[in-house]
C-alpha cells in the first residue's frame, strides 16, 4: 500500500515546517502529485518525497536548486539500498527507520483523539475539544491547559498540541483563554467605581 500524506503530515514526519515543504514543489525541485480528496484536488506526498525531506535536513542551503533536483531525483529511483550522488552517500533503510518513528508517532497522536458528539475531534474517552486544549496550551503553556481541564494529564494537552498542528481546525480558531481566565480579566477592582457604598443586596453598577 503506497504511502499518501497532506503537507502537513509529511512536515511533522520529516521534522519540517509545513512552507519549506510547500517550497519544495512550488520551485520545482519536488514533483507535484495531487489527489481528489472529497471532490477536492489535494497536494499529496509520498516515501519518496519523505525520504528527500529527510536527508536534505541540514544541507539544503549547500546546494543549488538544481543540485536539490538531482538528489531527489534520485532518491525517486534509488538503484539498491544506497543512493550516491556527488559526495552524498544516502543509505535509504536508515532514512527509512527515521521517517517510520516519526509516522509511527504520527499514528499515536491520531489514536488518542476521536470524533465527539458535534463532530469535532475530542481528546479519546472525553468531551474535551481537542483543537480548545491546544488553543489554551499555546496561549498558557501546558500548565495552563490542564489547570483549565484538571482531569487531563500532561500527555493528553501535549497530544492535543501536536494533532491540531498537523489538523488545524477549520474555520475561525478558538480563544487562547479559559472562560474562567476572561471572566477573571473582565472582572473591574472596586477603585473603578470609587468607594463602596453601605447597602444591602447586590451592588447594580451602570456604565
Amino acid at each position: 500500500m503506497s504511502l499518501t500524506l497532506t503537507p502537513n503530515e509529511t512536515a511533522f514526519a520529516v521534522g519540517r515546517d509545513v512552507d519549506a515543504v510547500q517550497r519544495a514543489v512550488d520551485s520545482g525541485v519536488v514533483e507535484k502529485r495531487t489527489r481528489t480528496i472529497r471532490g477536492r484536488t489535494r497536494r499529496v506526498f509520498g516515501r519518496s518525497e519523505l525520504r528527500f525531506f529527510q536527508v536534505i535536513t541540514g544541507v539544503e542551503e549547500d546546494l543549488t536548486p538544481k543540485g536539490r533536483r538531482k538528489l531527489y531525483e534520485a532518491i525517486l529511483h534509488p538503484r539498491g539500498k544506497r543512493v550516491t550522488v556527488g559526495p552524498f552517500e544516502i543509505d535509504i533503510a536508515d532514512v527509512d527507520r527515521q521517517i517510520d518513528e516519526r509516522l509511527a508517532e504520527l499514528k499515536r497522536i491520531k489514536e488518542v483523539v476521536e470524533s465527539g458528539s458535534a463532530g469535532e475531534p475530542v481528546l479519546r474517552g472525553t468531551a474535551v475539544p481537542v483543537h480548545v486544549v491546544a488553543a489554551l496550551a499555546e496561549a498558557d503553556g501546558v500548565e495552563g491547559a490542564t489547570r483549565a481541564y484538571p482531569s487531563l494529564s500532561r500527555a493528553d494537552v501535549e497530544a492535543a498540541v501536536a494533532y491540531a498542528e498537523v489538523y488545524p481546525k477549520k474555520g475561525r480558531p478558538y480563544p487562547k483563554k479559559s472562560l474562567k481566565r476572561m471572566l477573571r480579566e473582565l472582572a473591574l477592582p472596586d477603585e473603578v467605581f470609587g468607594e463602596p457604598e453601605e447597602e444591602k443586596g447586590p451592588r447594580v453598577v451602570r456604565l
